[in-house]
């Protein structure tokens, strides 16, 4: 009884603390994110109130939960016809950092350090992953337009398809000494186009069965396990089950639209009970995700060795990152206004985690590899998190000079 007592204390204050967290990141614009992480930190390695050890093995499993929340949340709110806009912009700059950083971290470890060539790009690709859980959602907090909203959250998504594909290339490389550009190629296209289907047949044929049934009992909780099912069942047959959970929540999130494009005599609408219970299911899965990240940290972690490798990796990919936000810039003038957000938006994450034990399983050992990475997350969101936080305190700033001055007329008094 006393263990079930000290899980439940610990659960209401983790709670407790996520609403704190939220509430302070209203006043202060410090990410609540920061918070929950130390909270994590706190619990399992300083004070050891849990063993973070008996954690690391849920990371996957963890992680894909929170991450289809995440997707389901950021879809409901994002606007279609915005999306459509800014793929090509969010395609190019995802292409231009994924590639460059995977190019600069490889090159430095090789070069400086002496790693084989291989291990060198191995890690490359795993530190190239934007963690969707991550960014999805504190963009949806943070002082930006829609245009960059979209281009961040795409962005991540798009880095989990380039991190799946290059990871399995360059172990094929390893493997089988064999290279096909056209099967790389073949592989990205072919895991969109899967996704891109599956997500819009199936939010289309949503919206028609809760039409028909309307009003559908338990509506969210059916959603929700629908959309654990589309994920698995994408990423069983070689597509991106993310993009095609992002997909299907963007059609019921832009429900009018999709009525107005098929000419539906009647129009397709959500069920509001879906919002309202994603707003709650969305703040308790955050603030246990971030905590649970927390967890992971041990201090095996963080040797000299280590330290030199993750932060050769996070200059690597900051610098692709700035060279991107150029470019993007360069493209669209716009983002210009927003480009400290865009620099600093490279947290590690899932995906990271997620591929973290692919080389081992195909036999291909590499020293600090898995401590380098858990490091590169927890140093990757601290910058995510200065740049998230210098970049708002410089919009209230920049919101509070650009107010008029309101002179009193009559005010002056006469000599």
């Amino acid at each position: 009884m006393v263990v079930a007592e000290v899980a439940l204390l610990i659960f209401g204050l983790i709670i407790f603390m996520g609403f704190f967290a939220a509430m302070f990141f209203e006043r202060t614009k410090i990410p609540d994110i920061v918070i929950l992480l130390l909270l994590g930190v706190l619990l399992g390695s300083v004070f050891q109130v849990v063993n973070p050890g008996d954690f690391i093995p849920l990371a996957s499993t963890v992680g894909t939960l929170a991450l289809i929340v995440v997707l389901f949340d950021g879809g409901l709110h994002l606007d279609l016809l915005t999306i459509m806009r800014q793929i090509p912009n969010a395609a190019l700059f995802s292409t231009v950092v994924f590639v460059l950083g995977a190019l600069l971290v490889g090159g430095l470890l090789h070069f400086a350090l002496g790693w084989p060539l291989l291990h060198a790009l191995i890690l490359g690709v795993i530190a190239g992953g934007t963690g969707s859980n991550e960014v999805l959602p504190l963009v949806q907090r943070l002082s930006l337009n829609g245009k960059s909203k979209v281009l961040l959250s795409l962005d991540s998504l798009i880095n989990d398809v380039l991190t799946f594909v290059f990871i399995f290339l360059i172990l094929q490389v390893a493997t089988t000494g064999s290279f096909s550009v056209s099967s790389t190629l073949g592989s990205v296209a072919s895991a969109f186009s899967i996704a891109l289907l599956a997500g819009v047949v199936c939010g289309i044929a949503w919206l028609q069965m809760m039409k028909r049934f309307s009003p559908l009992p338990f509506a969210y909780m059916i959603t929700l396990g629908f959309m654990f099912i589309l994920y698995s069942a994408i990423n069983f047959v070689g597509g991106s089950g993310a993009i095609a959970v992002l997909v299907f929540s963007l059609a019921l999130g832009n429900s009018a639209l999709i009525s107005q494009f098929l000419k539906s005599k009647e129009q397709f609408v959500l069920d509001p009970s879906i919002i309202t219970v994603q707003k709650e299911i969305s703040f308790f899965v955050r603030t246990f995700y971030f905590v649970y990240l927390g967890l992971l940290f041990t201090p095996q972690f963080f040797s000299a060795s280590v330290a030199i490798i993750a932060s050769i990796a996070l200059a690597g990919f900051f610098a692709a990152r700035y060279v991107g936000t150029l470019v993007i810039s360069a493209v669209d003038s716009s983002f210009r206004k927003y480009s400290v957000a865009i620099a600093t938006m490279l947290p590690r994450g899932l995906i990271s985690t997620v591929v973290l034990f692919l080389p081992a399983e195909k036999g291909i050992f590499i020293p600090y590899l898995v401590e380098a990475v858990f490091l590169l997350v927890l140093f990757s969101n601290v910058i995510t998190l200065a740049g998230a936080f210098v970049f708002e305190r410089n919009s209230l700033e920049t919101a509070r000079t650009s107010k008029p001055s309101v002179v009193a007329i009559g005010s002056s008094r006469r000599n």
